[in-house]
């Protein structure tokens, strides 16, 4: 668990420069087992992130909600036949900022959660060479692609087509 906070005032500055505040927090999860020839590891790494500049409306930085899980088994000390699962996803609703005419900042929703959210599904050979490294390597993965957003699938953002909420890649 990591929590970063920071904060800038400049107050009678020749440089120029901006107030502005931020936080981000990171939560970064691990569960791994092995029984015999079979190994399992997951790993959850969740984070958000704010900032907020003088003049403008606070925006998130880091939105991210990320779950891998590798399975493997044992071909030989340094090699196992593996399956991978991915889900990438963000927690919190996400924006598109931009300028207006009267140079103020506006915001146009973009994102949320499990719009866009993808998983991937891949077999493959995982290589340890040495303690704490596992190098995965696959000839083949399948993708899907979801926006459970109804506003968002109905504009066919992310690739989806329109009206859709799932798209599958080879």
């Amino acid at each position: 668990v990591s929590v970063t906070v920071g904060n800038t005032a400049l107050s009678n500055w020749a440089g120029g420069g901006t107030n502005s505040f931020s936080a981000n927090g990171t939560v970064n999860l691990f569960a791994d087992y092995k029984k015999g020839k079979d190994s399992w590891d997951n790993n959850l790494n969740v984070q958000y992130g704010y900032i907020k500049t003088k003049g403008s409306i606070g925006q998130s930085s880091a939105n991210l909600f990320d779950f891998l899980s590798l399975y493997g088994h044992s071909l030989t000390s340094k090699l196992d036949a593996s399956a991978l699962f991915r889900l990438r996803t963000q927690p919190f609703d996400g924006y598109a900022y931009s300028t207006d005419a009267n140079g103020l900042t506006t915001r146009q929703f973009n994102s949320t959660f499990f719009a866009p959210a993808y998983i991937t599904l891949a077999p493959g050979i995982t290589w340890k060479p040495v303690k704490n490294l596992n190098i995965f390597v696959s000839p083949i993965a399948a993708r899907a692609l979801v926006v459970a957003n109804k506003v968002l699938s109905d504009q066919g953002d992310y690739g989806v087509d329109t009206g859709k909420t799932f798209k599958c890649q080879f």
